[in-house]
This record gives structure tokens, C-alpha cells and sequence, in this order.
């Protein structure tokens, strides 16, 4: 019995003791989200939206678990509330980025990621991600502005020194680029 396990062995004690227990069902879905049981953790965040509909994190957990199903529309949705609910959430804008970037609308995705890097100025995954975004686009110089922020704020961020190697070669500047590939795969990548 791994700690996921005793997680919703718990929650399971919460539920049965207060069917309208939110946060079990909230904690339970976690669980079953590390557990790759993504059908049993987006009926438990569906379940606590229930219970509450204001709950902004349920919203964003469940968007996110729509991401790991490639259900763009459905996250974007559950974004978008997450969003309305709690305006400030940096995490709620990076996955509807991540969202939009999946179906391919990067101008939407770096929309997001420029209120997520406004809300935090010092959100590594935004810079990454945003620098990600500008290199579909093909703005080389823009991407690279970005994971170079990004590997400032991380220097061991193994996927920015990937993409940046990426847009370094796109630009012709080989000898960086291959110098970033290798530093990203010293990291682990």
C-alpha cells in the first residue's frame, strides 16, 4: 500500500463519516490522479464542484487532469472558472496556456502566460513555457529572452537549455546550441 493508497483509504473514512466532506473528495482525486486513474479523480473533482461550486480549486484540478487526457476544451472551461473564481491563481493560467498550446493556439497560450508572469514575476514555468511558445512562432529572439530568464531564476531547468539549444541552432549559432543540448542532457534530459 503505497501513500496514495492510505490517501483515499482516508478520504474514504471522510466520505462515509460526511458525504458533503469537499476536501475528501478533493484529496481522494489527487490520489487517484497520481495513480493514473484520471476517469476516478475528475468524478471526485466533478463531485466537490458539486458540493461547492465556488471551490476554485477544484475547477483547476480537474482542468488539469483534462489536460493529461488531451480534453483541451473541457480544461480550457475548467480554467476559464478556476480563473473567474480566483483571479490570481498563476497555476490556473499556465495550464489553460498549456491547453491552448496543445490545440495549437500559441497566441492564446502566451496571452496566459504574460498574466501568469504578471501575477509572479519569478514563475520559472511561465518563462519556460512563454519561451516555448515563441519558438513555435518562430520568435527566436523572444524565446530565448524567456528561457534565459528562466534558467536565470533555475539554473539545473533542463528543458529551457533544451529549447533554447533548439532556437540557438534555428538561428545558425550552432556552437550554442550544441553547448545547451549538453548542458540539458548533463541535467537529465
Amino acid at each position: 500500500m503505497d501513500e496514495y493508497d492510505v490517501t483515499i483509504a482516508e478520504s474514504n473514512k471522510a466520505i462515509a463519516l460526511n458525504p458533503s466532506n469537499y476536501d475528501a473528495f478533493i484529496m481522494r482525486g489527487r490520489a487517484y490522479r497520481q495513480k493514473g486513474k484520471y476517469d476516478k479523480a475528475i468524478d471526485d473533482y466533478s463531485h466537490a464542484i458539486k458540493l461547492n461550486p465556488n471551490f476554485a480549486l477544484a475547477y483547476h484540478n480537474r482542468g488539469s487532469v483534462y489536460n493529461l487526457v488531451n480534453r483541451w476544451d473541457k480544461a480550457i472551461a475548467d480554467f476559464d472558472k478556476a480563473i473567474q473564481l480566483d483571479p490570481k491563481n498563476t497555476d490556473s493560467f499556465v495550464n489553460r496556456g498549456l491547453s491552448f498550446s496543445n490545440k495549437g493556439k500559441h497566441d492564446k497560450a502566451i496571452a496566459d502566460l504574460d498574466m501568469a508572469i504578471e501575477l509572479n514575476p519569478n514563475l520559472i514555468v511561465a518563462y519556460s513555457n512563454r519561451g516555448l511558445e515563441y519558438f513555435h512562432k518562430g520568435k527566436l529572439d523572444h524565446a530565448i529572452a524567456d528561457l534565459n530568464k528562466a534558467i536565470g531564476l533555475n539554473p539545473n531547468l533542463a528543458i529551457a537549455y533544451e529549447t533554447r539549444g533548439y532556437a540557438y541552432s534555428r538561428k545558425g549559432n550552432y556552437n550554442q546550441a550544441k553547448a545547451d543540448l549538453q548542458k540539458a542532457k548533463e541535467l537529465g534530459l
